[in-house]
């Protein structure tokens, strides 16, 4: 304690230390709502988004070239290359649905990859596919391992919930910060009064 304060100062800074205890948080239930829902919305976002590049990495892959079978969810499909430079031409490759009828293929740039890791996934081409099943998927072209699965890339939802969500916890974080600060203090002829 300062010895020249005046006991207005000290209660002043003990009802600011006191706002920091947990009853001004149970006070404010509606930003630790927020904070924790833009939390568990973040981690959502990202466990989503890591399992399904997860699947996709570490599915089974085909070593060009060659012919695999890869068991496909109805939707649009992706064909990646694992490699760190892509190599593998998107005209060499077709796609057989499971009762052998050619399944279009559409190609795709090379420009970007989906990395983790230090592993890159180029993406092919897509195909779509009308129900699951087992889909073949012929490669021939030398390059690296072709792995399947949903497209990574082309659906940034779960990108933004993430986002979305850290920006919550954030504005949550920072009202509730605001919230804790004491008031501006009157001049001193204002508290004699």
């Amino acid at each position: 304690m300062d010895p020249s304060g005046s006991p207005e100062e000290d209660r002043s800074l003990a009802a600011a230390i006191d706002r920091y205890r947990p009853a001004f948080l149970l006070q404010h239930p509606f930003l630790l709502a927020l904070i924790g829902f833009g939390l568990v919305v973040a981690v959502a976002g990202i466990a989503v988004f890591s399992t399904s590049y997860s699947a996709v990495a570490d599915g089974p892959s085909l070593a060009p070239p060659g012919t695999g079978t890869f068991a496909v969810q109805a939707g649009e499909t992706t064909v990646y290359e694992r490699s760190h430079q892509p190599t593998i031409r998107p005209e060499s490759v077709t796609v057989r649905a499971p009762g052998g009828e050619a399944v279009p293929f559409t190609p795709s740039d090379h420009a970007s990859a989906v990395r983790n890791n230090g592993e890159e996934l180029y993406p092919i081409g897509t195909f779509s596919s009308v129900a699951s099943g087992s889909y073949t998927v012929t490669v021939t072209s030398p390059g690296g391992a072709v792995v399947v699965g949903g497209g990574l890339q082309a659906n940034p939802t779960w990108f933004l919930v993430t986002l979305a969500g850290i920006a919550l916890a954030g504005i949550g974080l920072k009202l509730l910060v605001r919230a804790a600060q004491p008031g501006p203090v009157p001049p001193p002829a204002a508290r004699r009064a």
